[in-house]
């Protein structure tokens, strides 16, 4: 046997050869790595959760918009608790006026025996014609304070008219101040010296009819605007100091 026989004899079977020590892959068995990634351990962390280490993306914009939403929504309630104070104000009007019986009476302040009701009020042609197209305009409801298209009167608190059937129809069985507040606004406006002064209140034009409906048809925006029939009733009573009387 020669000398090379020999040595392949007593080369150890677990001995790695040297040309094949050059392929082999040193793993790091401190934080084994996953497949497919490389030998480092500190990388293989990084590759398992990549937004571990990332910073914060956003977040002051999402304080931002907290902040936004939190303020709309004072605003908003702010707004609500004006407009239904107002539309308080404007169910004692409603009140004074079914208590007295009659709403010509009540605008110009007489005395109502209660035996003569009902009372049959004719201020003229003209008033009865403004009348008559007032009631056939349907003026537009609002998000924030929805009223009856018939007598005007707004649902839920604090005036309560009765909710329309499912069909959206009214009854008008079922409005508790029938037509009050139309004639109240035909007989504002068909008073031609306090018209005048409510026009400059309002800093709207009330020369003619048409443009008048055209203002009364305007839908209010924000919670703190109720119906233009309601505004134009109470800046009536605040002009002619009935709201202490109600």
């Amino acid at each position: 046997m020669d000398l090379h026989q020999q040595l392949r004899l007593d080369l150890p079977t677990e001995h790695i050869p040297r040309d094949k020590l050059q392929h082999t892959r040193v793993v790091d068995h401190a934080s084994p790595a996953e497949p497919g990634l490389g030998p480092s351990s500190s990388l293989a962390q990084k590759c398992r959760n990549p937004l571990r280490n990332a910073p914060m993306q956003g977040s002051a914009t999402d304080i931002a918009t907290s902040i936004s939403v939190a303020s709309n929504a004072k605003i908003l309630q702010d707004q609500r608790v004006i407009g239904q104070s107002e539309l308080e104000l404007l169910q004692k009007v409603l009140d004074s006026i079914s208590a007295l019986g009659c709403v010509d009476c009540w605008y110009s302040g007489a005395h109502v025996d209660q035996s003569s009701l009902p009372h049959n009020h004719n201020p003229g042609n003209l008033f009865q014609a403004c009348a008559s197209s007032l009631k056939s305009k349907k003026i537009p409801t609002i998000r924030h304070w929805p009223f009856c298209y018939l007598c005007w009167v707004p649902f839920r608190t604090p005036c309560f008219h009765p909710p329309h059937k499912r069909d959206g129809i009214a009854d008008p069985k079922q409005c508790p101040h029938s037509d009050h507040l139309p004639r109240l606004v035909t007989l504002i406006w068909h008073d031609l010296d306090k018209r005048k002064q409510l026009e400059q209140q309002l800093g709207a034009d009330f020369s003619r009819f048409s443009v008048f409906l055209n203002w009364l048809m305007v839908p209010g925006l924000a919670a703190d605007a109720i119906p233009r029939p309601h505004q134009l009733v109470l800046a009536y009573c605040r002009e002619y100091q009935f709201l202490h009387n109600v």
